[in-house]
Order: structure tokens, then C-alpha cells, then sequence
């Protein structure tokens, strides 16, 4: 009974992202507690992008970007299409806030050392 109600909660917490809107994007990354990446592939999309440099608390599937993407460093992964692994984890984040936004803060510091714009595209086109 008890494992019902917390996924029903957690079910009611999760949000779907579309927007019309660059200024309606930004108020769903401002207003999140969690960012769930479900990506199949090694990619690193500009929502994930997003989502770091906003420092929020990041689940990612273990697709990729080991370099960006280390789990319970600056994220937590998990196995592509393993529903109950990604429960698992959204569980944990949502009943330890102090270490899913460590988690996110980590990410911001990643994403700002070594992927924004401004630590990337001097390197990148001085070698043009």
C-alpha cells in the first residue's frame, strides 16, 4: 500500500515539457526540482545542457557522455528502457533532496567548466 502511494505522488510530480516559448522553457527549467533525460543515445542535447547549467538534479540513462555524465558524481544513470531502475532512482532523489541537489550543483560546475559557450568556442574556433 505505502509503495502505492509513493508512486501515485511521484507520478503527480512529473511534468512533460512542452512549451511554445524560449521564455516558457526557462520557467519549466527555473520551476523543476528534477530533469529526466530518457535519451537511447550518446547525446548531449541542449535541454540536457539546459538542465546542467541550471544545476538542477539530473537522472540520465547510461547511453553516453561518460565524461559530463558521471553517475553519483554529477548525475544519476541508469540502464536504457529500465522503468523500475529509473523509479528507483526518482525515488531517491525526491527523499534525498541534499544529495540529488549536490548532484545538480556538480553538473552546473561541469557544464561551466568545461561545456558552455564560453569555455568552448575559443578552443574550438582557434582551431579554424
Amino acid at each position: 500500500m505505502i509503495a502505492k502511494l509513493e508512486k501515485d505522488e511521484i507520478k503527480r510530480r512529473i511534468r512533460s515539457m512542452n512549451f511554445s516559448t524560449l521564455e516558457e522553457l526557462h520557467t519549466y527549467y527555473d520551476q523543476a526540482d528534477l530533469y529526466i533525460h530518457q535519451s537511447l543515445a550518446a547525446d548531449l542535447t541542449f535541454p540536457l545542457l539546459n538542465a546542467m547549467s541550471k544545476g538542477l538534479p539530473i537522472i540520465a540513462t547510461a547511453a553516453g557522455w561518460k565524461e559530463a555524465l558521471r553517475h553519483l558524481e554529477t548525475c544519476y544513470l541508469y540502464t536504457p528502457r529500465n522503468h523500475q531502475e529509473l523509479l528507483s532512482l526518482i525515488t531517491k532523489a525526491v527523499h534525498h533532496p541534499e544529495e540529488a541537489f549536490k548532484l545538480g550543483a556538480n553538473a552546473q560546475k561541469e557544464f561551466n567548466e568545461s561545456l558552455s559557450f564560453e569555455t568552448t568556442y575559443d578552443p574550438i574556433f582557434s582551431e579554424i
